[in-house]
């Protein structure tokens, strides 16, 4: 193959569907087709109906659409020999490189899978018996998979130090791309109309957001204990506000359990929010918190900061390395200081105003879209020119 067609680039967003993930994708996407050479330079591999698919149809990107189902995608991921071959690097932008791609380019992965890199932390322990046994065996497939790769990239230098020096990764070959605020949240993006709906459907009083789906590691059930020794100190004017589906197990256990303690108007859960409505969101509450056990990186940490929300999060070192000064630390773990570090949040104003301060700050460090594709493309290229990992150095990886 001449060298124009080695410098095509696949895009892998076969593991993007929600969340976090799918917004971050969709950003760079975005960016990358007001680039002249995107729509012949790069190929990007998507789901058929999903969100991804219809970006590209919009943003006129090329790309190869595969049908829906685990079945499909494993006979594609097996037999993808020869589309990979004809392209330079294979960019994974869910973490996990396509079977078939190793050896045939060299795959670059964008790898958020930070339990992986925590051996220490329990990340399941907050999920029924089978569940957790089914999260590991996942777990215990990726931690083999992630081995596929050739280069990495993590968002922050915490996690990519613990890959380097716990688990062997080859130094030279990973990568940090810090994150950056979606373009659909800022205070411009705020729909009056939608805000006010949001508004009158919200309970009075201070407004804690809690802006993630139903899952354990968000510590969400961790609340209903947090908001009773909040009730018992005084400070009874507030709501948690959640974004889960309404119809899940753990949605349901976790009103149940405010119910359950008279508790019921300090908690709303209002659904999941579209990403072209989380600027409305914010602007109607008092406070974003993010009390996960583990993350690689939260985008409730630079949407609060964009919308100036004061922040809330576990203290933790992922956490600490990617606010640092720019939030309230907590461990919801220990309710009764959590709930004395939140009520003293709800009425000491000049401690808002100096968290908004700090997160202004702290987002002024972070990329912008256009700088955060940048990165990307040069971490692409550079993945390029150090060409596969060596056998004897991927062994290595643990």
């Amino acid at each position: 193959m001449d060298d124009h067609g080695r410098q095509r680039i696949l895009l892998n967003a076969l593991n993007i569907h929600s969340g976090g993930g799918l917004q971050k994708v969709s950003c760079f996407l975005q960016e990358l087709s007001q680039c002249d050479e995107a729509l012949g330079r790069y190929l990007v591999i998507t789901c058929d109906g999903s969100p991804i698919n219809q970006l590209c149809e919009a943003k006129r990107l090329r790309q190869l659409s595969i049908g829906c189902g685990n079945l499909r995608r494993l006979v594609f991921e097996m037999s993808c020999r020869r589309i990979a071959s004809g392209y330079s690097v294979c960019f994974n932008l869910g973490g996990l490189a396509l079977i078939g791609s190793a050896g045939r380019c060299v795959n670059l992965s964008d790898c958020a899978l930070s339990n992986l890199f925590y051996p220490e932390i329990d990340f399941w322990q907050d999920c029924s018996f089978f569940e957790r046994i089914r999260r590991k065996a996942v777990d215990t497939y990726r931690r083999h998979a992630i081995k596929r790769s050739d280069c990495w990239i993590f968002e922050t230098d915490t996690v990519r130090k613990r890959a380097v020096e716990l688990c062997g990764f080859p130094e030279a070959r990973t990568f940090v791309v810090s994150p950056t605020a979606s373009t659909h949240v800022s205070r411009h993006a705020v729909d009056p109309a939608l805000a006010e709906k949001m508004d009158l459907a919200m309970p009075r009083g201070f407004r804690f957001l809690c802006l993630n789906g139903a899952q354990p590691n968000k510590r969400i059930h961790r609340l209903p204990e947090i908001a009773s020794a909040m009730v018992k100190r005084g400070f009874g004017d507030f709501c948690f506000v959640a974004t889960m589906p309404d119809r899940h197990p753990y949605t349901q256990s976790v009103i149940a359990a405010f119910d359950g303690m008279g508790l019921g108007k300090n908690f709303c859960n209002i659904g999941p929010v579209a990403h072209g409505t989380v600027s409305s969101v914010l602007h109607v509450v008092g406070a974003v918190c993010t009390l996960s056990r583990l993350e690689s990186f939260s985008n409730n940490f630079v949407e609060a900061w964009k919308m100036e929300r004061p922040l809330v999060t576990t203290d933790a070192d992922w956490a600490r390395d990617a606010c640092g000064p720019a939030a309230l630390y907590v461990d919801p773990e220990r309710p009764v200081e959590t709930a004395e570090a939140l009520g003293k949040l709800i009425h000491d104003t000049r401690l808002q105003s100096a968290l908004v301060e700090k997160g202004r700050e702290r987002l002024s460090q972070f990329p912008s879209p256009q700088e955060k594709t940048q990165l990307y493309l040069e971490c692409i290229e550079r993945a390029r020119e150090l060409g596969p990992c060596p056998k004897e150095v991927r062994r290595k990886i643990r």
